[in-house]
Protein backbone atom coordinates (compact mmCIF):
# COMPACT_ATOMS: atom_id res chain seq x y z
CA UNK A 1 0.00 0.00 0.00
CA UNK A 2 1.11 3.56 -0.78
CA UNK A 3 0.08 6.32 1.60
CA UNK A 4 0.31 10.07 0.99
CA UNK A 5 -0.41 12.88 3.45
CA UNK A 6 -1.81 16.27 2.46
CA UNK A 7 -0.88 17.70 5.88
CA UNK A 8 2.28 19.67 6.66
CA UNK A 9 1.70 19.14 10.40
CA UNK A 10 4.66 17.09 11.64
CA UNK A 11 2.80 15.74 14.67
CA UNK A 12 -0.13 14.67 12.52
CA UNK A 13 2.21 12.79 10.21
CA UNK A 14 4.09 11.17 13.09
CA UNK A 15 0.70 9.99 14.38
CA UNK A 16 0.01 8.41 10.97
CA UNK A 17 3.35 6.58 11.14
CA UNK A 18 2.43 5.22 14.55
CA UNK A 19 -0.99 4.15 13.26
CA UNK A 20 0.60 2.29 10.34
CA UNK A 21 3.05 0.57 12.69
CA UNK A 22 0.20 -0.60 14.91
CA UNK A 23 -1.94 -2.05 12.09
CA UNK A 24 -2.09 -5.81 11.71
CA UNK A 25 -1.53 -6.26 8.00
CA UNK A 26 0.80 -8.45 5.93
CA UNK A 27 1.64 -6.03 3.11
CA UNK A 28 4.48 -3.47 3.14
CA UNK A 29 3.42 0.19 3.29
CA UNK A 30 5.29 3.18 1.86
CA UNK A 31 4.26 6.49 3.48
CA UNK A 32 5.44 9.80 1.97
CA UNK A 33 4.97 13.20 3.57
CA UNK A 34 6.46 16.65 4.13
CA UNK A 35 6.08 19.06 7.04
CA UNK A 36 6.36 22.69 8.04
CA UNK A 37 9.67 23.73 9.66
CA UNK A 38 10.32 21.60 12.74
CA UNK A 39 13.07 19.89 14.68
CA UNK A 40 12.24 16.23 15.31
CA UNK A 41 14.21 14.52 18.05
CA UNK A 42 14.67 10.80 18.61
CA UNK A 43 12.79 8.78 21.20
CA UNK A 44 15.75 8.76 23.65
CA UNK A 45 17.06 12.29 23.21
CA UNK A 46 17.18 15.38 25.41
CA UNK A 47 15.23 18.23 23.75
CA UNK A 48 17.11 20.94 25.64
CA UNK A 49 20.47 19.67 24.39
CA UNK A 50 19.45 19.12 20.78
CA UNK A 51 18.10 22.53 19.78
CA UNK A 52 17.94 26.19 20.76
CA UNK A 53 14.44 26.74 22.23
CA UNK A 54 14.63 30.53 21.98
CA UNK A 55 15.60 30.38 18.30
CA UNK A 56 12.86 27.90 17.50
CA UNK A 57 10.21 29.99 19.25
CA UNK A 58 11.34 33.20 17.55
CA UNK A 59 11.58 31.70 14.06
CA UNK A 60 8.43 29.60 14.05
CA UNK A 61 10.19 26.23 14.00
CA UNK A 62 8.23 23.48 15.75
CA UNK A 63 9.50 20.69 17.98
CA UNK A 64 8.40 17.06 18.03
CA UNK A 65 9.61 13.75 19.47
CA UNK A 66 9.19 10.63 17.33
CA UNK A 67 8.77 7.01 18.46
CA UNK A 68 11.99 5.84 16.79
CA UNK A 69 15.52 6.28 18.06
CA UNK A 70 18.42 8.11 16.43
CA UNK A 71 19.37 11.76 16.34
CA UNK A 72 17.63 15.08 15.77
CA UNK A 73 16.65 16.07 12.23
CA UNK A 74 15.23 19.20 10.64
CA UNK A 75 12.05 19.13 8.57
CA UNK A 76 10.63 21.72 6.20
CA UNK A 77 8.64 21.57 2.95
CA UNK A 78 11.87 21.00 1.01
CA UNK A 79 12.48 17.74 2.85
CA UNK A 80 10.70 14.54 1.75
CA UNK A 81 10.05 12.02 4.50
CA UNK A 82 9.87 8.34 3.55
CA UNK A 83 8.52 5.69 5.92
CA UNK A 84 8.50 1.98 5.14
CA UNK A 85 6.38 -0.28 7.35
CA UNK A 86 6.76 -4.05 7.00
CA UNK A 87 5.97 -7.19 9.01
CA UNK A 88 8.56 -7.38 11.78
CA UNK A 89 9.90 -10.69 10.48
CA UNK A 90 10.67 -8.98 7.16
CA UNK A 91 12.47 -5.97 8.63
CA UNK A 92 15.73 -5.22 6.84
CA UNK A 93 17.31 -1.75 6.95
CA UNK A 94 18.74 -2.37 3.51
CA UNK A 95 15.24 -2.50 2.06
CA UNK A 96 14.50 1.20 2.55
CA UNK A 97 18.02 2.23 1.61
CA UNK A 98 17.82 0.06 -1.50
CA UNK A 99 14.52 1.66 -2.51
CA UNK A 100 15.95 5.16 -2.09
CA UNK A 101 19.33 4.50 -3.73
CA UNK A 102 17.82 2.61 -6.67
CA UNK A 103 15.34 5.46 -7.21
CA UNK A 104 18.10 8.05 -7.10
CA UNK A 105 20.20 6.10 -9.59
CA UNK A 106 17.26 6.20 -12.00
CA UNK A 107 17.38 10.00 -11.90
CA UNK A 108 21.16 10.21 -12.13
CA UNK A 109 22.23 10.50 -8.48
CA UNK A 110 24.88 8.07 -7.21
CA UNK A 111 24.18 8.15 -3.48
CA UNK A 112 25.98 5.83 -1.07
CA UNK A 113 25.61 4.74 2.56
CA UNK A 114 27.51 7.09 4.88
CA UNK A 115 27.06 4.87 7.94
CA UNK A 116 24.39 2.48 9.18
CA UNK A 117 21.78 5.27 9.39
CA UNK A 118 22.72 7.88 6.76
CA UNK A 119 23.05 8.33 3.02
CA UNK A 120 25.46 10.72 1.33
CA UNK A 121 26.65 12.07 -1.98
CA UNK A 122 30.35 12.86 -2.34
CA UNK A 123 30.76 12.72 1.42
CA UNK A 124 27.88 15.07 2.27
CA UNK A 125 24.79 13.76 4.02
CA UNK A 126 21.37 14.12 2.43
CA UNK A 127 19.46 11.51 4.43
CA UNK A 128 19.22 10.27 7.99
CA UNK A 129 17.15 7.31 9.14
CA UNK A 130 15.80 5.61 12.25
CA UNK A 131 13.67 2.59 13.06
CA UNK A 132 11.14 1.26 15.54
CA UNK A 133 10.24 -2.41 16.00
CA UNK A 134 6.64 -2.97 16.99
CA UNK A 135 5.02 -6.15 18.23
CA UNK A 136 4.05 -7.34 14.76
CA UNK A 137 5.43 -4.70 12.37
CA UNK A 138 8.56 -2.61 11.90
CA UNK A 139 8.97 1.04 10.93
CA UNK A 140 12.05 2.34 9.12
CA UNK A 141 11.91 5.97 8.04
CA UNK A 142 14.28 8.53 6.60
CA UNK A 143 14.57 12.17 5.58
CA UNK A 144 15.57 13.21 2.06
CA UNK A 145 16.89 16.76 1.76
CA UNK A 146 15.75 17.99 -1.65
CA UNK A 147 15.49 21.77 -1.39
CA UNK A 148 15.55 22.47 2.36
CA UNK A 149 16.72 25.74 3.86
CA UNK A 150 20.13 24.51 5.03
CA UNK A 151 21.04 27.74 6.83
CA UNK A 152 17.87 27.47 8.88
CA UNK A 153 18.60 23.78 9.47
CA UNK A 154 22.03 24.58 10.91
CA UNK A 155 20.62 27.30 13.17
CA UNK A 156 17.70 25.17 14.35
CA UNK A 157 19.92 22.23 15.32
CA UNK A 158 22.33 24.36 17.31
CA UNK A 159 22.31 23.13 20.94
CA UNK A 160 21.72 25.68 23.70
CA UNK A 161 22.78 23.84 26.87
CA UNK A 162 26.29 22.49 27.34
CA UNK A 163 27.68 20.39 30.17
CA UNK A 164 24.72 18.05 30.59
CA UNK A 165 25.46 14.73 32.28
CA UNK A 166 23.06 12.23 30.75
CA UNK A 167 22.67 8.89 29.00
CA UNK A 168 20.39 10.46 26.39
CA UNK A 169 21.39 9.80 22.79
CA UNK A 170 23.40 12.67 21.29
CA UNK A 171 23.12 13.73 17.66
CA UNK A 172 26.23 13.45 15.47
CA UNK A 173 26.78 16.56 13.31
CA UNK A 174 27.53 16.09 9.63
CA UNK A 175 27.98 18.28 6.58
CA UNK A 176 24.70 18.25 4.67
CA UNK A 177 23.51 18.93 1.14
CA UNK A 178 20.31 19.09 -0.87
CA UNK A 179 19.73 16.59 -3.68
CA UNK A 180 18.71 19.60 -5.75
CA UNK A 181 22.39 20.52 -5.96
CA UNK A 182 22.98 17.35 -8.01
CA UNK A 183 19.72 17.56 -10.01
CA UNK A 184 18.60 21.21 -10.14
CA UNK A 185 15.20 20.37 -11.63
CA UNK A 186 14.37 17.90 -8.83
CA UNK A 187 11.62 18.75 -6.36
CA UNK A 188 9.89 16.75 -3.62
CA UNK A 189 6.89 15.85 -5.77
CA UNK A 190 9.06 14.49 -8.59
CA UNK A 191 11.12 12.45 -6.13
CA UNK A 192 7.97 11.15 -4.42
CA UNK A 193 6.55 10.03 -7.77
CA UNK A 194 9.82 8.27 -8.62
CA UNK A 195 9.85 6.48 -5.25
CA UNK A 196 6.25 5.40 -5.73
CA UNK A 197 7.05 4.02 -9.16
CA UNK A 198 10.02 2.08 -7.86
CA UNK A 199 7.98 0.75 -4.92
CA UNK A 200 5.21 -0.45 -7.25
CA UNK A 201 7.75 -2.15 -9.51
CA UNK A 202 9.27 -3.89 -6.48
CA UNK A 203 6.17 -5.12 -4.65
CA UNK A 204 3.69 -5.28 -7.51
CA UNK A 205 0.40 -3.44 -7.99
CA UNK A 206 -0.65 -1.69 -4.80
CA UNK A 207 -3.43 0.64 -3.71
CA UNK A 208 -2.88 4.30 -2.88
CA UNK A 209 -4.55 5.88 0.16
CA UNK A 210 -4.51 9.33 1.69
CA UNK A 211 -3.65 9.56 5.37
CA UNK A 212 -6.76 11.69 5.84
CA UNK A 213 -8.90 8.57 5.31
CA UNK A 214 -7.58 6.81 8.42
CA UNK A 215 -9.70 6.73 11.63
CA UNK A 216 -9.90 10.29 12.89
CA UNK A 217 -10.49 9.35 16.53
CA UNK A 218 -7.44 7.08 16.58
CA UNK A 219 -5.16 9.69 15.05
CA UNK A 220 -6.57 12.42 17.31
CA UNK A 221 -5.74 10.45 20.45
CA UNK A 222 -2.20 9.73 19.24
CA UNK A 223 -1.71 13.36 18.22
CA UNK A 224 -2.82 14.56 21.65
CA UNK A 225 -0.23 12.33 23.31
CA UNK A 226 2.55 13.35 20.93
CA UNK A 227 1.79 17.06 21.48
CA UNK A 228 1.68 16.73 25.26
CA UNK A 229 4.37 18.00 27.59
CA UNK A 230 4.76 14.56 29.18
CA UNK A 231 5.83 13.04 25.85
CA UNK A 232 7.84 15.91 24.45
CA UNK A 233 9.71 16.83 27.64
CA UNK A 234 8.69 14.44 30.40
CA UNK A 235 9.98 11.38 28.53
CA UNK A 236 13.53 12.78 28.53
CA UNK A 237 16.13 10.48 30.16
CA UNK A 238 17.40 11.76 33.53
CA UNK A 239 20.15 14.37 33.41
CA UNK A 240 22.17 16.66 35.64
CA UNK A 241 23.36 20.20 35.00
CA UNK A 242 25.25 22.84 36.95
CA UNK A 243 23.77 26.30 36.35
CA UNK A 244 24.95 29.76 37.46
CA UNK A 245 22.87 31.79 39.87
CA UNK A 246 23.33 34.81 42.07
CA UNK A 247 26.22 34.14 44.44
CA UNK A 248 27.38 30.84 42.99
CA UNK A 249 26.28 27.70 41.21
CA UNK A 250 23.63 25.09 41.82
CA UNK A 251 23.49 21.48 40.57
CA UNK A 252 20.15 20.19 39.36
CA UNK A 253 19.00 16.63 38.83
CA UNK A 254 16.11 16.39 36.39
CA UNK A 255 13.81 13.36 36.32
CA UNK A 256 11.05 13.08 33.71
CA UNK A 257 11.53 16.74 32.83
CA UNK A 258 11.10 18.04 36.37
CA UNK A 259 13.58 19.15 39.04
CA UNK A 260 14.06 16.17 41.34
CA UNK A 261 17.09 17.31 43.38
CA UNK A 262 18.99 20.52 44.10
CA UNK A 263 22.54 20.71 45.45
CA UNK A 264 24.32 23.85 46.60
CA UNK A 265 27.41 24.38 48.76
CA UNK A 266 25.31 26.37 51.21
CA UNK A 267 22.81 24.07 53.04
CA UNK A 268 20.52 26.98 53.85
CA UNK A 269 20.33 28.06 50.25
CA UNK A 270 19.82 24.45 49.16
CA UNK A 271 16.79 24.24 51.43
CA UNK A 272 15.40 27.51 50.08
CA UNK A 273 15.89 26.43 46.46
CA UNK A 274 14.28 23.06 47.13
CA UNK A 275 11.18 24.83 48.35
CA UNK A 276 11.00 26.77 45.08
CA UNK A 277 12.25 24.30 42.49
CA UNK A 278 11.48 20.71 43.48
CA UNK A 279 8.82 19.35 41.17
CA UNK A 280 9.01 22.33 38.80
CA UNK A 281 9.29 21.77 35.07
CA UNK A 282 12.87 22.30 33.93
CA UNK A 283 13.41 25.68 32.24
CA UNK A 284 9.85 26.85 32.75
CA UNK A 285 8.13 29.85 34.35
CA UNK A 286 7.78 27.68 37.47
CA UNK A 287 11.58 27.87 37.77
CA UNK A 288 11.59 31.62 37.13
CA UNK A 289 14.06 31.25 34.26
CA UNK A 290 14.99 34.33 32.26
CA UNK A 291 17.40 32.67 29.80
CA UNK A 292 18.35 29.00 29.36
CA UNK A 293 20.72 27.86 32.10
CA UNK A 294 20.32 30.88 34.40
CA UNK A 295 18.07 30.97 37.43
CA UNK A 296 16.91 34.29 38.84
CA UNK A 297 16.92 34.11 42.62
Amino acid sequence: MLVRSDSLDIVRNLAVEEYLLGRSAPEPVLFLYRSSPAVVIGRNQNPWRERDPDLLAASGVGLARRISGGGAVYHDPGNLNVALVTPRADYDPGRLFGLVLDTLREIGVAGTPMNKSSLALAGRKFSGSAFRLGRERALHHCTLLVSSDLDRLRRALRPSLAGLTTRAVASVPAEVMNLGEAVPALDCEALAAALEGRFRATVGATETRHAETFPGEVLAATEARLRGWDWLYGDTPDFELVVPMSGGEVALHVHRGRIAAVRDADPARTAALEGTLLGARFLSPEMRVCVPGQIVA
